[in-house]
């Protein structure tokens, strides 16, 4: 039905604008009368959708990171130790008898 219907309307509307009015068919003279506005109407659109891509590309542009992120250190994990002054001063984990009873006594009294 919407089909037919489309059909209809069209070539109701073809058959209007085919009419001729001095010697030009309708179309041409509501052509000659509207294309000035269609004209400024289509280039604000031009505009605006350039504006928009301006924006849309800067906002972007913004969140892609410039440059990639990297550690330029010749200090590793594994190397800390050659250039990293080792204290060798920390006392063992040796504890006399005493000091382990107590220690002991605060574990319990703190379960």
């Amino acid at each position: 039905m919407f089909l037919i219907k489309f059909f209809c309307y069209f070539v109701f509307s073809f058959a209007i604008l085919c009419i001729s009015v001095g010697n030009k068919p309708l179309f041409s003279h509501l052509h000659k009368i509207t294309s000035p506005y269609s004209r400024s109407i289509m280039s604000s659109l031009k505009d605006a959708a350039i504006k928009g891509l301006k924006k849309g590309k800067n906002i972007i542009s913004n969140t892609i990171p410039k440059e990639v992120d990297s550690v330029n250190s010749t200090y590793s994990a594994i190397r800390k130790s050659k250039y990293m002054k080792v204290d060798n001063d920390i006392p063992e984990d040796q504890y006399t008898s005493e000091e382990r009873d107590l220690l002991e006594k605060i574990l319990k009294e703190n379960q």
